[in-house]
């Protein structure tokens, strides 16, 4: 990811938004144990990599129907200053339903979905997986690119990885 993509997280509460959202910033950030904490109550976390990474969680804004309102709608967006976030930044938002903006989100981005964990764990036959005797949550991540642009990145980057893992074979 670069200067200006943003990522959307999508998933039920405990899918793992957050966690996926820690495991890029500490490894943008090159240390594996740098504090990532959740921006649930501060709605963004900002972390000084090579590129500024904003990560957002809306879990905690008012939704549609509750309070007669939109989401937040178009006029208080601009107190989270995501416009500065979306040219400036890798900018990761969980819950991004709850910006009720059609228009808020760049026209072109990546979303993620994670599903699962409710049930009971899999497990691969040809999966290299450890044999330790625990059982594993099972997620399944859908990616989906926005726009051309987007579009054309990821199907590059699926035929980088098919390329490499044909190589090793």
């Amino acid at each position: 990811l670069t200067q200006g993509d943003v990522v959307l997280l999508r998933g039920d509460v405990g899918a793992g938004k957050t966690t996926l959202a820690r495991a890029f910033v500490r490894r943008r950030l090159g240390d594996e144990s740098a504090p990532v904490p959740s921006p649930t109550y501060l709605l963004q976390q900002v972390y000084d990599a090579a590129t500024p990474i904003h990560h957002y969680d809306l879990y905690r804004l008012p939704t549609s129907g509750g309070d007669g309102e939109d989401g937040i709608g178009a006029a208080r967006t601009s107190m989270l200053d995501l416009a500065t976030s979306f040219r400036d930044a890798i900018t990761l938002i969980e819950w991004p339903d709850r910006l009720d903006c059609a228009t808020a989100f760049p026209a072109e981005r990546f979303e993620v979905t994670i599903d699962g964990g409710d049930d009971e764990p899999e497990q691969d036959a040809n999966d290299d997986a450890s044999d330790d005797g625990e059982e594993h949550d099972v997620r399944k991540l859908t990616l989906t690119a926005v726009g051309d642009g987007h579009a054309k990145r990821l199907r590059e980057a699926v035929a980088s990885m098919a390329e490499s893992e044909s190589a090793h074979e």
